[in-house]
This record gives structure tokens, C-alpha cells and sequence, in this order.
């Protein structure tokens, strides 16, 4: 298998989880700044290679602590700093650095607080090539071209959820991508949006 490339700056693997019924996904956002490696799940030794042929990693970012996924085995290739929200690194086995709210990563990522599915959730956006959002848990890509929220009872904090998706609403990227299901690639924001009214409408009534 080999790395999916999905723009100029973004590459994608996947793995498919039998218990869940659909792929688990991971990022390598590449930049001249530094490359930064998102939740992911296993790598072939091919894949691997891959990723190095392109620049290794500087930065591994887990956007949730159920996300740590594959971390271990992929920190004795590469020894970089692990990164993830103050609130998640209690419960992560490694946290080097924690990431704040409107934070800037390499590649001009912004880092998102969006608690909801875990109290300390964070994910990514950049306004480049269209918009691209890449979301951890707050938005599962299922089934293909849609979006969903997980069971209530996956989630930590439902009403955190609500005005995290609202925050989401407001955002303009074409590019949703996904920690698990299928990320949209073209025409993702009006996907986004209608399903987030859906949801939140209901609510506030």
C-alpha cells in the first residue's frame, strides 16, 4: 500500500477497523515549516519509507486521546515531540507539548477547541486550497459523502458538542477530512453546514 496524496500539502492512510465498520485515518500535513503526523492509525514499512522520502515528521498531533491509535510504533521510527490538548494529555501516555485554542502549527494548521466527544478535542483548519478541515471525532464521515455524530453515550459532552459544531459552522474550507469514515474532499462546507443546522436546530427549539 502506499500513501494516498489528496492535495499539494496533504497525504492520507487508512486501516480498517472490523468493530467499527468503516476506516480509520492518518494525516501527514507536509510544509517547508515542518511535517506534522495526525492520529494515526498503523503504517506499512512501505508507507513509511514513503513519508520519509517526503520529509519525516517534526510533530505528531493527536486530536483526541482515543486517537493514540498506532503512536507507539510510530515513535520508535521517529522520535518527535507528541502534541495534543492540555486536557487530553492526562490520559495520553506521552504529551511533549500542549496545543491551545487559535494556535499556529507549521503549514499555516490553526488548532481548533471543539470539546464535545472528548472534553479536550481539538482539530485542525487552514484557509489554503480552498478551506480543508480535519476533524478528529467530531464529525464521523459516514456514510460515504455525509457526515454523523457518534451515540450519545460515546460522547463526554453533548452540549460542549453543540457550540462546538456551531463554531465549525462558521468556517469556510471545501476539504473535510476525517479521523474516521470517509473524508469529503470537494463541496464539503455545505455537507457540513446542513448537517450541523439539522442537528443544533432541534435544540433550540
Amino acid at each position: 500500500m502506499s500513501l494516498e496524496k489528496l492535495s499539494e500539502k496533504v497525504y492520507t492512510w487508512c486501516r480498517y477497523s472490523e468493530g467499527l465498520g468503516y476506516d480509520l485515518n492518518g494525516y501527514y500535513l507536509s510544509s517547508d515549516e515542518g511535517n506534522l503526523l495526525v492520529d494515526p492509525p498503523g503504517l506499512t514499512d512501505d508507507e513509511a519509507d514513503e513519508i520519509e522520502s517526503l520529509g519525516e515528521p517534526q510533530l505528531l498531533v493527536i486530536t483526541n486521546h482515543t486517537h493514540w491509535r498506532q503512536a507507539p510504533v510510530l515513535l520508535e521510527r521517529w522520535d518527535v515531540p507528541v502534541a495534543a490538548h492540555e486536557m487530553e494529555a492526562p490520559r495520553l501516555p506521552r504529551v511533549d507539548r500542549t496545543l491551545t485554542d487559535g494556535e499556529r502549527l507549521p503549514g499555516g494548521w490553526r488548532v481548533l477547541f471543539v470539546p464535545g466527544k472528548t472534553r479536550g478535542e481539538v482539530a485542525l483548519y487552514t484557509d489554503e486550497e480552498g478551506g480543508i478541515l480535519l476533524v478528529g471525532d467530531t464529525l464521523i464521515g459516514e456514510p460515504a459523502g455525509r457526515v454523523r455524530l457518534l451515540p450519545d453515550a460515546k460522547l463526554e459532552d453533548k452540549a460542549a458538542l453543540l457550540v462546538s459544531l456551531g463554531r465549525l459552522s462558521g468556517l469556510e474550507f471545501g476539504t473535510l477530512l476525517v479521523g474516521d469514515g470517509q473524508s469529503i474532499l470537494h463541496g464539503a462546507g455545505p455537507v457540513v453546514r446542513e448537517f450541523i443546522q439539522g442537528v443544533i436546530a432541534p435544540c433550540r427549539a
